[in-house]
């Protein structure tokens, strides 16, 4: 349901577009590629010999077939352990339904994991990594608190990133509890990530979910969006959980019922999911038209206009392709 209620499966239908041609990087805990719905679409990098020890495309990093894991310094980027977050992020984004269920947003499109957890320095290399191997868009389904003016330097390489074409993505976080401005932290409340907020199937806030403003007045070499007005975020809406079917751990099966999975982790991907098929549509969108589009094209759901608590709204994906293809024939 919650591919449909965000229109997803009109692309798929009437517009024949699935992703296909979109790279998405996942910036997460790993991703379980032995998935048989991931499997086909885990991106692989052309100039790399697996295995063999050697850099063969020279870029730097030995056998990043799959993508590379900057914490451990190793190319090996798969899920382990029972809480396959990675793996069931990607699986929103793009899970295929090999095994007989849809779960992706985009079902064509390939997916490059990669993990960089231990500061800003692994956060710059897997920005760098992304960009320099064709990633369109990442997925970045962590929140990090107390930076302080450390936030700078984050704002300053997505800025960096965004300009240079990579669309980036961000849970608003659950944290709906903290006073205001600290529920978003960074990523999502950088200006140029598209923040992804979350409804339940009623389309409503729940209470865990994480609410703007955002301030950015205390942060050196920036010093605007000061409170108490501050920057308006999230940007937009999705989905996220419990109730929609997510990838098991598994090599194979989904957690269906889903009865407790939650979290805006999750709602991130279906905005992820939605850039790759926008992308997949129009390549030569710039990543601050991507933001602007789905801001533009989503469903209104508190007060007219964009609100700290929906953004501009739920995520509408077959308006957002439809205007991605517009904007391409022209």
């Amino acid at each position: 349901w919650n591919l449909k209620a965000v229109g997803a499966d009109k692309v798929w239908t009437e517009l024949k577009i699935t992703g296909r041609g979109a790279v998405v990087a996942m910036f997460d805990s790993g991703v379980n590629y032995l998935h048989e719905d991931l499997q086909g679409n885990i991106w692989r990098n052309p100039g790399e010999v697996p295995n063999n020890g050697k850099d063969d495309d020279g870029n730097g990093w030995v056998d990043d077939l799959y993508g590379f894991n900057f914490r451990s310094g190793t190319p090996e980027v798969i899920a382990r352990g029972r809480m396959q977050h990675g793996t069931m992020t990607s699986g929103i984004v793009a899970g295929s339904g090999t095994g007989g269920m849809v779960t992706g947003v985009a079902p064509g499109a390939k997916l490059m994991p990669l993990m960089g957890w231990g500061g800003t320095y692994g956060a710059a290399r897997v920005h760098e990594y992304a960009l320099e191997n064709g990633a369109d868009a990442m997925n970045m389904s962590f929140s990090i608190p107390n930076l302080g003016h450390t936030r700078g330097l984050w704002r300053l390489m997505s800025e960096h990133a965004t300009a240079a074409g990579l669309v980036l993505v961000s849970g608003a976080g659950n944290f709906q509890g903290l006073p205001k401005p600290v529920q978003l932290r960074v990523p999502e409340g950088i200006p140029c990530v598209i923040a992804a907020g979350g409804v339940d199937r009623n389309l409503k806030v729940p209470r865990f979910v994480s609410l703007g403003p955002v301030e950015w007045g205390s942060v050196k070499f920036y010093g605007d969006h000061p409170m108490p007005k501050g920057l308006i975020k999230p940007d937009v809406c999705g989905f996220p959980g419990a109730g929609y079917p997510v990838l098991a751990g598994a090599n194979k099966g989904y957690i269906d019922p889903n009865l407790r999975i939650r979290g805006n982790s999750f709602s991130g991907p279906h905005v992820a999911g939605t850039v790759a098929l926008m992308l997949s549509a129009n390549p030569d969108l710039t990543a601050w038209r991507v933001k602007e589009i789905l801001e533009s094209t989503a469903k209104d759901l508190g007060p007219k206009g964009k609100d700290n608590d929906t953004g501009a709204g739920l995520l509408n994906a077959f308006v957002a392709v439809k205007t991605a293809l517009t904007e391409k024939a022209k």
